[in-house]
């Protein structure tokens, strides 16, 4: 398969309007649920077990902050956004309908050329109406969102113009807090489960033996509900980590994650500044404390390099 037939298999989705609701409301759920189930977890069991005096304060006041920065973040994610186009149920019959047969997630026709020249205005099929250059519409959100990167499903919606420096600094925070979770769940589970975590007695807390074990009643529901948490932990703190590093990548290059596997290069503007039509002017304080600022540009018009420009 082509690089750009995986794009328009990953961009698009054969599920229904209603599957894809139903995914987005689960994500969303999960994604808080056990965030929160964590986060509970180390402040109120491991943290106090494994340590005591200022050691345990000062790891508390550690936690606490991770875990404030990625609710704030989290919130500023979800609640912000500005879409380009009305959503369906303002456009009227035929524009639904059209919506109700949507095969893709990506439905721009664009009139004119990327490289360069005149520049091409894109054209939405379900909105009927020209939008901003970067633009893209969503068949969850049912509108055309300013500089889309893509529909995140843990935060309910899509991630974009307003929103992407939340979802990048959220990305970073979650991998370092489920990093403290998991080393704090680890010295934990290596004080009060039998065996020690690090020899061949350990390999039982690998989910798929612990499953088993819990299924046949080897394994108690406390050692079994630890094991699954340690898991999950990992599993967060790896897949945000790598998800970090792909978006900080490409925010640095101007590039939305279609333009990057598209290899479009018509937006960067060098490292710095393309980091603060991000972040804004300051951006490294954002990873300190949330910035409810706005993001600089309106997200509808954009510098496009030209040929020369682009060493072509």
């Amino acid at each position: 398969m082509s690089k750009r037939s995986w794009v328009g298999t990953m961009l698009g989705s054969a599920a229904s309007p209603r599957a894809r609701r139903l995914a987005n409301t689960c994500a969303s759920a999960y994604f808080v649920t056990s965030s929160s189930a964590l986060a509970l977890l180390t402040l109120l069991l491991t943290v106090p077990h494994n340590s005591s005096g200022p050691l345990r304060v000062a790891l508390t006041a550690a936690g606490l902050y991770m875990w404030l920065n990625v609710v704030a973040n989290y919130a500023l994610c979800a609640l912000r956004g500005a879409p380009a186009a009305p959503p369906a149920s303002e456009r009227g019959h035929h524009h639904q309908q059209h919506d109700q047969h949507d095969r893709r997630d990506h439905l721009l026709e664009i009139t004119g050329d990327h490289d360069g020249g005149d520049e091409a205005r894109p054209m939405c099929v379900p909105c009927g109406r020209p939008v901003p250059p970067r633009a893209h519409h969503c068949s969850v959100c049912n509108a055309c969102i300013l500089k889309r990167d893509h529909h995140c499903f843990f935060v309910g919606r899509c991630v974009g113009h307003s929103n992407q420096r939340n979802f990048i600094v959220l990305l970073f925070w979650t991998a370092w807090g489920n990093a403290f979770i998991l080393a704090n769940l680890l010295a934990y589970m290596s004080d009060v489960l039998p065996g020690p975590l690090l020899s061949q007695q350990g390999l039982r807390y690998l989910l798929p033996l612990a499953t088993v074990q819990a299924a046949t009643g080897d394994m108690d529901l406390a050692a079994y509900a630890l094991t699954l948490a340690a898991h999950l932990s990992l599993g967060k703190c790896l897949g945000c980590a790598a998800m970090y590093a792909w978006h900080f990548t490409i925010a640095g290059e101007g590039q939305t994650s279609y333009e990057a596997i598209h290899e479009m290069r018509d937006y960067d503007c060098g490292l710095f500044v393309n980091l603060r039509q991000v972040f804004g002017n300051y951006w490294a304080l954002n990873y300190l404390l949330p910035m409810p600022t706005a993001i600089p540009g309106d997200g509808r018009s954009w510098e496009r390099l030209s040929k020369y420009d682009k060493g072509l």
